[in-house]
C-alpha cells in the first residue's frame, strides 16, 4: 500500500480522536449544566456523545495499529476478535440514539401533547440501551468463539463468510431503517405543519413551534451525516466478503469516513444551535481562564483567606447602594472593586434556564 496514503490515515484518525473526544466531553457537560433544561431530547444527545465518547477510545486507536502495521501482522488475528465485539457493543448506543431521536422528532410536532419519549421514560429507555448493547457485546463474543472473524486483516482469497458481516448485515438494516424513519418523520411534519399550521401555532405558540421545527432540521442532518459516513465502510465490506479482494487504499477512506461520525455531532452542534454555541464557548471560557489565572500564595497575598471566596450578599427591594468587595472567582488578585450600585433589577438576570434544542 501507499505509504502517503497510510500516513494520510494515521494523521486523520488523530484529528478525529481529539476533535470527538473533547467535543463530546463539551456536549457532556453542557447537557449537565444547571442552565440547560432536561428534556427528552438532551437525554438522546447525551447518550449519543457517551456512546461516540467510547466509540473514540475504543476504535481509533486500534484502528491506528491496525494501518501503522499495514493490515498484515501476526498479533492482529487476537486484536480483530476483541475490536469486534467493542465495536458491536459501541455501535449498538449509536443506532439506537438516532432511532429514538428519529421518534422524539415526530412526537415533538405530530403529537406534542402525547409524546412517547419523555424524561422519566427516557431514564429508564437509556438503562435499557445500554443493557442491550452490552448484551450485543456478549453475542459478539460467543460469535467470534464460534466463528473466527479476520475483522482487521486483509487477505486475496477466495471469497467466504466472516462472522463480521453478520454485523454489516445488521448494521446496514438498522442504517437505513433510521433514514427511513427520519426521512417518515420529517415528511410527516411538514405535512402536519401544513394542513394544522393554525391549530399548532395557538396550542405551541410560534415561537415553540420555530423551535421544533429548527431541532427537526438538526436531527435529520445528524441522521443523513451518520449514514453518509457509515454506508461506505459497509458497502467494502460487503465487496470484501463477496470477492475476496479489496483495495486497501478505498479501505482506510471508508475507514476514516466510519469514525468520521464520532466526531461530526458536535460540529454539527455548534453551528447549527447558537444557544448550544453560546454555552459552550462559556464553557471553553471559564476552562480557560481557570487554567490562565494562578493561585496567589498565602504569605505573599495582602487578601484574608475569607476574602478569597466570591462575595455572596442579600440585596433587599428596590435599588440600594452597597459598598461590597468583589472579588475575582478565579483570580482574587486581578483588584477589588468597591461602592459597586447593584439594582434588584439586574440581580438574577443570569440564571435563567438555557434550552439546547433551539
Amino acid at each position: 500500500m501507499s505509504l502517503e496514503i497510510r500516513v494520510f490515515g494515521c494523521i486523520f484518525l488523530v484529528f478525529i480522536f481529539f476533535v470527538g473526544l473533547i467535543g463530546n466531553l463539551l456536549v457532556c457537560s453542557v447537557v449537565r449544566s444547571r442552565t440547560v433544561r432536561s428534556s427528552a431530547t438532551n437525554h438522546i444527545l447525551l447518550n449519543l456523545a457517551i456512546a461516540d465518547i467510547l466509540g473514540c477510545l475504543v476504535n481509533l486507536p486500534i484502528m491506528f495499529v491496525t494501518f501503522y502495521v499495514d493490515f498484515q501482522n501476526n498479533f492482529l488475528e487476537s486484536l480483530s476478535d476483541a475490536h469486534f465485539v467493542l465495536t458491536v457493543t459501541t455501535g449498538f448506543p449509536v443506532c439506537l440514539c438516532h432511532l429514538l431521536l428519529s421518534v422524539d422528532r415526530y412526537d415533538a410536532i405530530v403529537n406534542p401533547f402525547h409524546r412517547r419519549v419523555t424524561v422519566p421514560r427516557m431514564k429508564r429507555v437509556s438503562i435499557v440501551l445500554w443493557g442491550v448493547s452490552l448484551g450485543a457485546g456478549l453475542i459478539a463474543a460467543v460469535l467470534v468463539v464460534i466463528i473466527p472473524t479476520h475483522w482487521l486483516i486483509l487477505h486475496d482469497d477466495s471469497p467466504h463468510f466472516i462472522a463480521g458481516e453478520v454485523l454489516n448485515g445488521v448494521g446496514t438494516a438498522v442504517i437505513l431503517s433510521i433514514l427511513t424513519v427520519m426521512l417518515y418523520s420529517f415528511v410527516k411534519v411538514r405535512t402536519s405543519f401544513r394542513v394544522h399550521n393554525t391549530h399548532m401555532v395557538q396550542a405551541l405558540g410560534q415561537a415553540k413551534v420555530d423551535k421544533e421545527m429548527r431541532l427537526t432540521k438538526v436531527a435529520v442532518l445528524l441522521i443523513a451525516s451518520f449514514t453518509v459516513t457509515c454506508l461506505p465502510w459497509v458497502f467494502m465490506r460487503l465487496v470484501y466478503s463477496i470477492t475476496g479482494h479489496q483495495d486497501k487504499a478505498a479501505y482506510i477512506l471508508s475507514y476514516c469516513l466510519l469514525y468520521l461520525s464520532h466526531a461530526i455531532n458536535p460540529l454539527l452542534y455548534t453551528s447549527l444551535m447558537r444557544q448550544f454555541k453560546r454555552v459552550m464557548y462559556h464553557k471553553i471560557h471559564c476552562c480557560f481562564r481557570r487554567l490562565s489565572c494562578r493561585e496567589p500564595d498565602l504569605h505573599d497575598s495582602p487578601l484574608s483567606e475569607n476574602s478569597r471566596e466570591p462575595t455572596e450578599g442579600v440585596v433587599s427591594r428596590g435599588r440600594q447602594r452597597l459598598s461590597l468587595a468583589v472579588v475575582h472567582p478565579f483570580c482574587p488578585q486581578k483588584g477589588v472593586k468597591k461602592d459597586s450600585e447593584i439594582s434588584l433589577e439586574k440581580v438574577g438576570t443570569n440564571t435563567e434556564n438555557i434550552e439546547i434544542e433551539s
